[in-house]
This record gives C-alpha cells, structure tokens and sequence, in this order.
C-alpha cells in the first residue's frame, strides 16, 4: 500500500496557529504561491462582482524551473519518491519510472478527422480521481466531462491555447481543490487504509489544501505536447494560517463557485458552512511577521 504522506509535524488548530503556540510560520510548500498579497497571484480567487462564474485556464509564464526538488523540504521529495516506486512497482503495466516528483502525459495533436487534443500516454501516480488507463485514447473534452462547464468554457480556450504553443516557450498553470484525506494517489485502483477516526462529512477540521503545477511543453518534432502535474499540498488550517489574503481569496472563490462545482470537488457543500467560517476566521486574523520563508 502507498503510505499517508503526513506533511511534517502534526497540524495546528487555527486557534493554536493565531495565538503562536505552533512556533515559526511554516514554509509555504507550493514554491511560495502563498505568500503573495496579491489575488491575481492565488489559483484560486472570487469572481468578479457583477459576472457570470466561468472557468479560466490561469496561464501564466514559468518563474521557477520546471524539475527541481524542494529545497526547503527535501524529506518530502524522498518520500514521495518512494511512494512512486512502490506504486509503480504494484502497477505492472507502468513501464517506466521517473525519478522526480512530476506526472507526465502525453497529449498528440487532433487525429485526422478529428477536431480535438487527445490523450495519447502518461505516468500519473499521483492523480486526483483519475486514471490514464481509463482515459487513454480519448479527446481532452472527453477526459474532462466530469469537470461541471469545461466543454462550454474551456474547451475552445485549450484548443486554441495548445494550437499555439511554441517549444521554446513552455506555459504554465495552478490547480486546486479540497481534499478530506492526505492520500496522494486517489483513483479506482487504490484503496486508501481507513481514517483512524470516523470522518465527519460536515466538518473543515481534516481537509487539506491541494494544489497541482500543471506545466506544458511542445515537443518540436513530433508536435505532441508534454504536460506534467506536479502535486502540492498542505492541511488547509496550516495553509490559511497568518495568511489572511489566502484565506480571503479561497473564501472568495467557494462562494462563487455554482452548486455543479461544488458537487463535483468531493461533495464540498456539506462541508461549506464550517470551510466558510475557518477561512472567514483566518481572514479576519491579523498577521504575524513570519520567521520563516514562505
């Protein structure tokens, strides 16, 4: 089995975080994203006053490199690459292995006759729901239909994009979502070890922010594009903590999130009136001086 990957030190309360019992902040492990002061910085942000929600794809031009470790956690790169090789070792049909943190798949141009990305190939241990065997071959509208209004708002704005897209010029994206559980690899392959405790549907307690790096680069030759996840995540109470613009933000954004989204993001709208006032809690919180990077 994969193992629980614990992120660290037990998680504070939200109480404990604001009154300093937990010592320093704790580095932000999706490559300081947090620590911005800015909502045009965050993947996640409300909708403007006044508009209709859509879906956006939230490109933006890399600043970081594309393979690198986590330099300010290193243990957590060992770890989640020995939870790769166990999984890949157990999934005997993979036949590669990567030494890196990143989830690779390969997306061809439109078939002939056809008018769509499709997917084409892939090594994805870690994925959220999905699998590559139950998507391989099919067009990106097709691998997206759980995805409440990709086909109405994004489907034009990937093609587009992804008809574009120069080698020497690779883009990138943020992803998010909520998740009860610290598991890493969730998918109808893998059956996670039951909690220790029973869960509780309308409780924010236990959910943890999880945050996807999705780079893409097209490959010169063949035209194909390589698009690789690379899977953050932290438990929201840490998250929030001492980052009010975070939790503002991610309050912002469940709020203009329509009831389809909800559903889909592992039936959040149980959990909405207790998420609601832990981020509105943590975004009234003043502020205090970090003793760490973030």
């Amino acid at each position: 089995m994969l193992r629980r990957r614990t992120g660290g030190a037990p998680r504070p309360s939200l109480r404990e975080a604001r009154r300093g019992r937990c010592g320093p902040i704790p580095a932000c492990p999706f490559k300081g994203l947090l620590s911005s002061q800015s909502f045009g910085d965050f993947p996640f942000k409300p909708t403007p006053e006044g508009k209709p929600y859509q879906l956006l794809l939230g490109l933006r031009s890399p600043q970081h490199p594309w393979l690198d470790i986590d330099e300010d956690q290193p243990e957590r790169f060992v770890e989640q690459l020995s939870q790769r090789a166990k999984h890949i070792e157990e999934r005997r049909e993979v036949v590669i292995q990567l030494l890196d943190e990143e989830d690779y798949c390969l997306v061809a141009p439109p078939a002939p006759g056809g008018s769509a990305y499709r997917l084409v190939g892939g090594v994805v241990c870690f994925p959220a729901h999905w699998s590559v065997l139950e998507k391989l071959g099919q067009e990106l509208p097709r691998v997206h239909d759980p995805v409440p209004r990709w086909r109405s708002d994004a489907a034009h704005l990937v093609h587009s994009f992804m008809s574009r897209l120069l080698p020497e010029r690779p883009f990138l994206r943020w992803n998010w979502t909520l998740m009860p559980t610290p598991e890493l690899h969730l998918s109808s392959f893998y059956t996670p070890p039951p909690p220790s405790e029973p869960e509780d549907p309308t409780s924010a307690d236990g959910l943890w922010l999880r945050l996807e790096r999705q780079y893409f680069h097209r490959l010169p030759r063949s035209r194909c594009i390589v698009f690789t996840i690379r899977t953050y995540q932290q438990p929201l109470t840490t998250a929030v903590a001492d980052r009010p613009r975070v939790a503002e933000a991610l309050a912002g954004a469940l709020r203009s999130l329509p009831q389809a989204h909800l559903d889909y993001k592992v039936q959040l709208q149980n959990r909405m009136p207790a998420l609601l006032r832990l981020l509105d809690d943590a975004a009234a919180a003043p502020q205090r001086v970090a003793t760490r990077a973030g």
